[in-house]
């Protein structure tokens, strides 16, 4: 029973204290792949929670379009004294009489509708907005992601080259300790080591700054360890470029934002018009007075239009509807210059990956292994292996500069296109 007691109590403390020791000590370590990524910032994303927030502003304004009457009923009461000048006998020469007055506009023209109308389309440009935003955070994630692949894979590089740097200076070291090789050399061979040091140190702070804007887009700890799963290998194919436009005129949230803007613009003149119409206000009453007198009626008032018939408001509804069709016209063709520019650019990043094949590669790492075996057996001197080791550094970053522009120039594609991966 006590050791019941005492397991129970442990947990107990384990549950309070164990936020705390997390807290201090760091995050969990995390492993992602770019869907996981992906995922993780559309959940977590604050600048998209903010967002999502901000409909609710919107979704006030639908309800109350949606309200039986804009105006809420008027309900007035007066009492009021009257006095006789002359009184005959008997009678009292103040009198109270009590009035009560119920009144309630309403409108007329189908002002109720077009505001409805307008408010819905308010609410539906807001909801494509927010799908926007979520294309515009996989598009960041995707550019984040693939660049960290791509440092990473380059820190690789950067490290066997500061391995070979190293070799090449010991090497060195050890022909210039027995004469068979000039004193400079190792000033040469220093100098090598160090810039590879120095480019490895650039790429590592680089590296450091990506991780940290994609650990702000999935809204992670900043101590939070991070490790990303993939590669920069190709990926299947895309459709055509004709299948693309499809894709964007159909799937785009921008486009069909500004759809949803152009008719909340047409919605709001035409209820600006129905409000030139106006209201009417019907009124019921009753009055008591001394004396046995109970009076009971109702009115009607109407507002005439001399002077304000929502010349302005109308213009201002008219120009606002023009700017909407501008925009969304303009929309379509940038949209269509976007995907046609992006396609070239895309069918060039595959045409330059092939260029820089792992077949390629694989040669240069031959040749590297053959100059780097000339050099240690004096065959060749420090600067034919240096040229070399050169060579096969600017192949390998070009190779992954170019996988880096196809994936990049792919996610720009999938953005334009409105593909979800």
């Amino acid at each position: 029973m006590v050791a019941s007691k005492f397991i129970k109590a442990l947990l107990i403390l384990q549950a309070i204290f164990l936020p705390f020791l997390t807290a201090t000590f760091g995050a969990e370590g995390i492993k992602l792949d770019l869907p996981a990524a992906i995922k993780l910032a559309l959940e977590q994303n604050l600048e998209l929670k903010a967002k999502e927030a901000e409909l609710g502003v919107v979704q006030g304004k639908v309800a109350k379009a949606d309200l039986l009457l804009q105006q809420n009923p008027e309900l007035e009461g007066d009492v009021a004294d009257r006095r006789a000048k002359e009184r005959a006998e008997g009678e009292r020469r103040h009198h109270t009489d009590v009035g009560i007055r119920l009144s309630q506009e309403v409108e007329i023209g189908g002002q109720s509708g077009y505001r409805r109308l307008a408010a819905r389309k308010e609410l539906e440009k807001a909801s494509w907005e927010l799908k926007d935003s979520e294309l515009q955070l996989r598009f960041r994630v995707k550019t984040l992601f693939f660049n960290l692949l791509a440092l990473r894979e380059k820190m690789e590089r950067a490290k066997a080259v500061v391995d070979l740097r190293n070799r090449l200076h010991q090497v060195g070291q050890k022909r210039v300790q027995i004469g068979d090789a000039p004193a400079m050399i190792l000033a040469q061979t220093e100098f090598e080591l160090s810039r590879a040091k120095s480019e490895l140190l650039g790429l590592q702070r680089e590296y450091r700054r990506n991780l940290t804007e994609l650990r702000v887009l999935l809204n992670l700890p900043a101590d939070q360890e991070v490790v990303l799963e993939g590669d920069l290998k190709k990926n299947g194919t895309l459709s055509d470029l004709k299948d693309l436009l499809e894709s964007a005129l159909r799937n785009r949230p921008d486009l069909a934002s500004r759809a949803a803007e152009r008719e909340a613009a047409e919605a709001e003149a035409n209820l600006t018009r129905s409000e030139r119409i106006p209201n009417v206000k019907f009124s019921v009453f009753y009055r008591r007075e001394e004396g046995n007198f109970n009076i009971a009626g109702g009115g009607i008032s109407i507002p005439l239009p001399f002077f304000d018939r929502k010349q302005g408001e109308l213009q201002q509804a008219l120009a606002r509807k023009s700017a909407a069709d501008i925009q969304y016209r303009n929309l379509h063709q940038t949209i269509e210059k976007n995907l046609d520019s992006a396609w070239d650019r895309f069918r060039s990043s595959e045409a330059e990956i092939d260029l820089f094949g792992e077949n390629v590669l694989e040669k240069f790492r031959e040749n590297l292994e053959l100059t780097q075996r000339a050099y240690e057996e004096r065959q060749i001197e420090i600067f034919e292996a240096i040229t070399a080791q050169d060579r096969l550094i600017e192949a390998q970053i070009r190779y992954l500069d170019a996988l880096l522009g196809y994936h990049a120039v792919r996610a720009e594609l999938e953005r334009e296109a409105a593909l979800e991966k």
